[in-house]
């Protein structure tokens, strides 16, 4: 049993359901942006059903990562580090999107003349090995729900940086914030061993303040 404070273990599951549940959402949106890519560009028909998970794993990333940083910000016994504040910095655009979809009527107010969907639109990079061998990238969008004219969305520049394959750099925009959701999963998927790390070396040494709460120290 870990000699941790109760709240201090709250947050520890607060911590790691979340940070599992993004990884989870963003595997099935990094596949369902795949179909949806492969069905694009052969000019297939796409079921609004696969339109509609791909919000469902887009949002649930963004709402998964914003309870993960919420979390980490109010962990009880963690130091502040210049690790942890790079985590905490994703926070600002990532609760921006959150408010937004939490706050849907009134963001559809506010939206109402510049043309955008009121749920959004994603904005990636697709190509198999063999179509990156061959130079061949396709860039691409997915505006949901009802278009109208607009003051134009913001697609990913191929040349712009490194990418993954087959799909790369998702970015999910709102009217006047956009998130590349791929490089916040590799930032925060790269922090959360760190994280991990620090909770087995507290509990190996015992290192337990005056509240009860594991001291955890992040380099």
């Amino acid at each position: 049993m870990m000699k941790n404070s109760r709240l201090q273990q709250l947050y520890f599951d607060g911590l790691e359901t979340s940070i599992d549940i993004a990884r989870c959402s963003f595997v099935h949106l990094t596949e369902a942006l795949l179909e949806y890519s492969m069905k694009k560009t052969g000019k297939a028909a796409i079921a609004q059903e696969e339109k509609t998970h791909i919000l469902l794993y887009a949002w649930t990333v963004v709402d998964s990562i914003h309870r993960f940083i919420s979390l980490l910000a109010m962990t009880p016994g963690l130091k502040k580090s210049t690790a942890v504040d790079l985590i905490l910095r994703q926070g600002d655009d990532i609760s921006k999107l959150r408010n937004h979809i939490q706050h849907m009527n009134n963001a559809a107010a506010e939206i109402d003349v510049s043309g955008y969907p009121v749920w959004g639109y994603l904005s990636w990079l697709y190509a198999t090995s063999e179509m990156y061998d061959a130079k061949e990238v396709h860039s691409l969008l997915f505006v949901p729900g009802r278009l109208s004219v607009s003051k134009g969305y913001r697609s990913i520049n191929p040349a712009a940086g490194p990418f993954s394959i087959p799909i790369g750099r998702v970015t999910l925009s709102i009217e006047d914030t956009s998130v590349e959701l791929s490089r916040v999963m590799e930032r925060v998927s790269a922090f959360y061993p760190l994280l991990q790390s620090a909770i087995s070396d507290a509990e190996k040494n015992d290192i337990i303040d005056t509240k009860g709460h594991f001291r955890l120290i992040i380099n």
